[in-house]
């Protein structure tokens, strides 16, 4: 991070083509690469600035921590015997990591990944974290031939605007801490690949190839004599897992339908094989397709008798059934209205004034107060100075009183709201009253007649049974004209002959 962040803008944006930066951007990129855990892109960047002189990038690579000791070996010789890049003199600004030692870069990268914490990113490491992770992986998808993290056509122009649009700022939260430190390099005899601590438990170790500038420009750059370049490989494509992924849901989908297919083809054969029994080719040849046909006709002719057969018998038993709901609902109709004689109760409601609610057959003079029977009473109106009465007396003396103010009271709270009742509307209440009451008594007078003659009624519907009767009647007879019906006799000959022939051409006798 401090390499990306003290590093100049326009070292960075320093760019051969569009697309292939130059050995100095391209250890900056590799470095914001790491930064964003993008391991096998940075990997490529770096190896791609080391082989273009940069020996600070060939610090970054790791590889005797994975255990890669041919590679890392590889790259120790080119350190050291690769001359630095011969360009024109640069500003000095502090920061130039490519004309030390190697003794010396090694000890200051040591220590500094022992001594060095969590630190907060420049808000340009943090802009450039976030866009060249994705640039250089749809490179993968761009050329999936090439297998190289290659970012787009726009890629140069878009880190100069990134590098002179963003402040440097560091952002609030910290980075992660910083890998472990880098064993030192020491001459190996041997050649295989051992694991390295920075390599995951229960995963083969896979040599790294060193990629330099030649593989994408066609440059040559000086090899150490002697050492001989590991054989290239090239990280796998994006695309190839879920191409594989796709053509193993495809494949899964086609035997899917294949399975499907078969079933059907076998259960077809096995309902085809039920109904003509016998051998493979008394079911499906053509030499017995006459003798088949002749099975299938009487089948089918018999079958549409009986369905007529039995759509009759389904609408007579409609009927029968119709025919007794209809019974019991009359029944349950006079039921209800004996039952009424006997116990009126209060009846339905006639009207309210105030608390006093007049019904059919009762009065209450409050909603809490207790019924009144209608049959008897008498309502008498009383003026008084600011309440007006009503009395609501029995024929034993009893009865009730209610009251209907009709000046407000001096003593009550004005926002109260209490209502206030007109002379007139409670005289007209008190007539309703009797009236009622009028009523009630000529409905008693003759409720034991009307109780007497809905009984008798009651009675004569539970014998009336005409309707019911001629319904269950007519659907016996249905089934007796079935039972001996002659064009389902003749049928069910044709087909019984059927059967017989069939089975003596197979030795099996086929299902009705």
């Amino acid at each position: 991070m401090t390499l990306v962040a003290h590093t100049p803008a326009t070292t960075v944006a320093h760019f051969l083509t569009d697309q292939l930066p130059e050995s100095r951007s391209a250890l900056i990129l590799a470095c914001v690469l790491q930064l964003t855990d993008t391991e096998d892109a940075a990997c490529f960047w770096w190896q791609y600035a080391a082989g273009a002189g940069q020996s600070a990038a060939a610090y970054c690579l790791r590889h005797l921590a994975r255990g890669e000791e041919d590679t890392a070996r590889f790259w120790h010789n080119q350190m050291d015997h690769h001359p630095p890049p011969t360009s024109a003199p640069a500003p000095d600004h502090g920061e130039r990591l490519d004309t030390a030692s190697t003794t010396t870069m090694l000890r200051v990268l040591h220590h500094l990944s022992r001594q060095s914490a969590p630190r907060s990113a420049p808000a340009t490491v943090t802009s450039l974290m976030t866009y060249m992770p994705t640039a250089t992986a749809v490179g993968y998808l761009r050329e999936p031939d090439m297998e190289l993290p290659l970012p787009g056509p726009d890629f140069a122009r878009t880190i100069r605007t990134l590098l002179t649009a963003t402040p440097r700022r560091p952002r609030r939260h910290p980075l992660p801490p910083p890998a472990p430190p880098l064993p030192p390099l020491r001459p190996q005899r041997r050649t295989g690949a051992r694991r390295g601590p920075g390599a995951r438990p229960g995963q083969n170790q896979r040599k790294r190839t060193p990629l330099t500038p030649a593989a994408r420009t066609g440059e040559s750059f000086p090899l150490h004599p002697g050492a001989a370049p590991p054989r290239r490989t090239t990280p796998t494509p994006v695309r190839q897992n879920t191409d594989d992924h796709d053509r193993r849901n495809n494949t899964v989908e086609a035997l899917r339908v294949v399975v499907l297919v078969m079933v059907a083809a076998g259960v077809w054969a096995a309902w085809k094989r039920s109904l003509f029994p016998g051998t493979w080719a008394h079911t499906f040849h053509t030499a017995y397709a006459e003798q088949r046909g002749l099975l299938t006709q009487a089948r089918r002719q018999l079958s549409a008798i009986d369905k007529d057969q039995l759509r009759a018998e389904k609408e007579a038993a409609g009927q029968v059934k119709t025919e007794k709901e209809k019974h019991e609902q009359h029944i349950g109709r006079l039921q209800r209205e004996v039952a009424l004689l006997q116990d009126p109760g209060r009846g339905t409601e006639l009207g309210r004034l105030g608390g006093l609610v007049l019904y059919e057959h009762a009065v209450t003079a409050s909603m809490e107060g207790r019924l009144l029977p209608l049959h008897g009473l008498r309502a008498r109106f009383d003026r008084g100075d600011r309440v007006h009465s009503l009395y609501l007396t029995k024929p034993d003396g009893g009865g009730d009183r209610a009251k209907f103010p009709h000046r407000p009271d001096p003593a009550a709270d004005p926002e109260g709201g209490v209502r206030l009742f007109d002379e007139e509307e409670v005289r007209d209440f008190e007539m309703k009253i009797n009236e009622a009451a009028a009523e009630e008594k000529a409905f008693r007078a003759c409720l034991a007649e009307q109780l007497a003659g809905k009984r008798e009624e009651l009675a004569e519907a539970r014998k009336d049974t005409t309707g019911l009767s001629a319904a269950e009647q007519k659907q016996a007879d249905v089934r007796d004209r079935n039972r001996t019906d002659p064009p389902r006799e003749e049928a069910l000959a044709d087909l019984t002959a059927a059967r017989n022939h069939w089975q003596d051409l197979t030795g099996r006798r086929p299902p009705r």
